[in-house]
């Protein structure tokens, strides 16, 4: 087994199944997917949350996180699935009131 890190998520897309993860002594960031992420269900990062990990270098050269699990080994917390990501706002996500455009219905010009 490779070298156990720590870093923390800078940031992870849960619709798109990826992320980037800052290691916490220092140097370029890396890619997490999804699939690498040991979780209870739903596997994704909180942006902030503190995670241990193992690098690989995949076949184009470029360093990964693989074996994601919270410090000490245990599965992430990470965001359920529905649950606002950075910048996004409640008002424009499928699952507020109403839909994605407000209570108008069939879209956005109404119906």
């Amino acid at each position: 087994m490779s070298e156990r890190l720590s870093g923390t998520c800078k940031w992870f897309n849960e619709k798109k199944g990826f992320g980037y993860i800052m290691p916490s002594s220092g140097g370029e960031d890396l890619f997490v997917h999804q699939s690498e992420i040991s979780a209870r269900g739903y596997r994704s990062l909180g942006e902030g949350e503190e995670v241990e990990f193992s690098v690989v270098v995949d076949a184009l050269g470029k360093r990964k996180a693989v074996q994601v699990t919270a410090p000490g080994g245990g599965p992430v917390t990470g965001r359920g699935p529905g649950e606002p990501e950075r910048g996004d706002a409640p008002w424009a996500r499928e699952s507020a009131p109403g839909g994605r455009f407000g209570s108008s219905g069939g879209g956005p010009y109404g119906s």
